[in-house]
């Protein structure tokens, strides 16, 4: 059992707090705070970046965002530019920003990543297309979405509070969906 007259917890993980708390449990003293405060999270917001649109300005998430709601169509794979065009088709009418997001890994090959996405989207809707360029797997974690998801739409204030999430293709229940929240009060 160790030293003579050592204390038999020494070196265990045990904390007068965890003691408290099951002292406390077995009393019953923890149903009163109640299931709402154990439940509290803190809001969901758009983690700050700045991006290049792809007309050249400089852009900050969430700083330069349109007043009011606006629809972010946040796209993590490749395989998903045809449904983030749906999903620009779908929103025309709504304030929105296309955000593609690249890991810095393949930073070398912006240039050509940027000019393919040029060619692809037409000159009109390049000052909504705003390229991110650090950490995706960071990125989705921040706005609770999983390391599988690859395109999910973003309803966000001007100050970057995230209102709704709606993830995947856009199909007519989720176009409503997004409408509704961008009109929402």
């Amino acid at each position: 059992m160790g030293r003579p007259g050592a204390s038999p917890w020494r070196g265990r993980r045990r904390s007068a707090a965890w003691t408290s708390a099951a002292l406390a449990g077995s009393l019953g003293v923890l149903a009163l705070i109640g299931p709402t405060a154990a439940a509290a999270e803190p809001p969901i917001s758009v983690p700050p970046r700045e991006a290049r649109a792809l007309d050249g300005s400089w852009r900050r998430l969430p700083g330069d965002l349109a007043p009011g709601r606006t629809a972010l169509v946040i796209s993590f794979r490749r395989e998903d530019l045809a449904a983030t065009v749906a999903w620009r088709g779908a929103l025309d009418a709504f304030p929105s920003v296309q955000v593609p997001v690249f890991p810095s890994s393949i930073r070398l090959l912006r240039p050509l990543i940027e000019g393919g996405l040029r060619d692809r989207h037409p000159v009109t809707t390049h000052g909504r297309i705003w390229p991110v360029w650090g950490d995706p797997k960071g990125f989705r974690a921040a706005l609770g979405l999983g390391d599988d998801e690859g395109i999910a739409v973003v309803i966000t204030e001007p100050d970057g509070s995230v209102r709704g999430i709606v993830r995947g293709e856009p199909s007519p229940e989720a176009v409503e969906a997004v409408r509704g929240l961008l009109s929402a009060l």
